[in-house]
């Protein structure tokens, strides 16, 4: 109920749509659109939370620049 009341939603989920097997086969959460040059990113984009935020982020620079993105994300800093 906390958490209901501070994130003044009144239906759906606290962290974007529902975590079903449906919502991870929906092709519209993509990166892209039909609209040139618009790009959708997020955590709706890929998963869940702040992690599925950060890798739609990566998703959808990828998208953007043409580029493959995500493998950085994961990686770590190269040493100085």
């Amino acid at each position: 109920m906390t958490t209901r009341h501070f994130a003044n939603y009144e239906s759906g989920e606290i962290y974007g749509i529902s975590a079903t097997p449906e919502r991870f086969l929906m092709r519209e959460l993509g990166a892209r659109t039909p609209v040139k040059g618009l790009y959708l990113t997020g955590q709706d984009v890929a998963s869940l939370g702040i992690v599925g935020a950060l890798y739609g982020g990566a998703i959808s620079a990828s998208v953007a620049l043409k580029k493959n993105l995500v493998s950085a994300v994961g990686r770590p800093p190269k040493a100085g």
